[in-house]
């Protein structure tokens, strides 16, 4: 399963890891001999109908029946079964007659809708013996939000300026070539949005990152992902991808995945923007938030070596207007000018980890 989850599970969220073959020995050791749970005892009933002379294809049968009537076909597929409705149609839940409602064992509880609906999700025995309904595990909290959702339909119609479309997150639409392929293989909707679709794991969309960080930084972080905010418990796995699946990535980034409104490298500042750069970033305390060489905060991402990963257009175009690239963001908008914002990204240019490669021109 380790080895290809895929094959098992088609629909896992999991990624598709490059495993040798002794690192998946070494994992499955450490995985068998670390989360084995106790040892489970087999069901009296179970040995009984094990050891009997009962025909193979009548339990089965029954199994199929169970099976179905159970409702397992909701969760889990199976091929030659199709999937049939168990559970009554609550549709105009909250305009049910309550003396028809079936109240089971409930003792002195008053005979309202939503008493019996709460009842239901809090255990489903208690109002009928032997629910087929399962148990889930809320709290008293999620089941109040959970009756009041339900009760919320009176079997009318909805005026369609209240109705609200649920997308459906699990369709995501087909990704192009070979990039497409990566993007399945390795699952990166799981964590990442790729295309407006795909999950919310990583905070900031990939739609633009061909604008916003430098081809060889992404060729280096692929290769070797590490940790860009200390603060944030999310790591970037290591995929193990061959060095063609990085170099098709890294070029679909940079030639497709771009914001047409962030402006190119400018490849050099001169020196005074600079300067103006680094005053403008000690008096609005950036480092309160930033590492910058060995002091800073931690809220934000490291700056000590911004310049090798971030593109001067991106920088100057965030610092404009943060809300409008992140509008969840809580990087504060100090309302910078043009030259401010190009100040600050002249200086961020300019942190790199070899300071002998920067270049700066003694004029504009």
């Amino acid at each position: 399963w380790i080895k290809d989850p895929h094959y098992f599970q088609p629909r896992t969220k999991m990624p598709q890891f490059n495993f040798s073959e002794k690192q998946l020995s070494d994992l499955v050791e450490y995985i068998w001999e670390e989360f084995q749970g106790e040892e489970l005892e087999i069901p009296k009933e179970f040995e009984v109908i094990s050891s009997s002379d009962k025909d193979t294809g009548e339990m089965v049968e029954h199994g199929k029946k169970i099976f179905m009537e159970y409702g397992c076909t909701g969760c889990h597929t199976k091929t030659g079964i199709e999937q049939g409705r168990i559970a009554p149609d609550i549709t105009g839940l909250a305009s049910r007659d309550e003396e028809r409602l079936e109240w089971g064992n409930a003792q002195g509880v008053d005979k309202y809708i939503g008493n019996w609906v709460f009842a239901r999700l809090k255990d489903p025995d208690l109002l009928e013996k032997k629910a087929k309904m399962p148990y889930f595990p809320l709290t008293e909290e999620e089941m109040a939000a959970a009756t009041m959702a339900l009760l919320s339909d009176a079997g009318e119609d909805i005026p369609s300026q209240y109705v609200v479309s649920a997308s459906d997150r699990e369709n995501y639409p087909d990704l192009p070539g070979e990039f497409g392929k990566i993007v399945d293989k390795y699952r990166c909707r799981s964590c990442h949005v790729v295309y407006g679709k795909g999950g919310w794991v990583s905070m900031h969309p990939l739609d633009s990152e061909g604008s916003e960080v430098k081809k060889e930084w992404l060729r280096g972080y692929f290769s070797l992902p590490y940790s860009l905010r200390p603060i944030l418990p999310e790591r970037m796995v290591n995929l193990k991808m061959s060095d063609s699946e990085v170099d098709l990535l890294v070029n679909f980034f940079t030639t497709v995945m771009v914001n047409n409104s962030i402006a190119g490298d400018k490849g050099t500042f001169t020196e005074e923007e600079v300067a103006r750069g680094k005053r403008l970033f000690d008096k609005y305390g950036c480092i309160s938030c930033h590492i910058m060489g060995k002091d800073g905060g931690y809220v934000g991402p490291p700056l000590t070596t911004v310049g090798d990963r971030l593109t001067a257009g991106w920088m100057f175009a965030y610092l404009k207007n943060p809300r409008y690239y992140e509008p969840w963001s809580i990087q504060p908008d100090y309302g910078f000018s043009e030259e401010e914002a190009g100040a600050l990204a002249a200086y961020l240019t300019s942190c790199k980890e070899m300071k002998k490669d920067i270049r700066v021109s003694q004029g504009k």
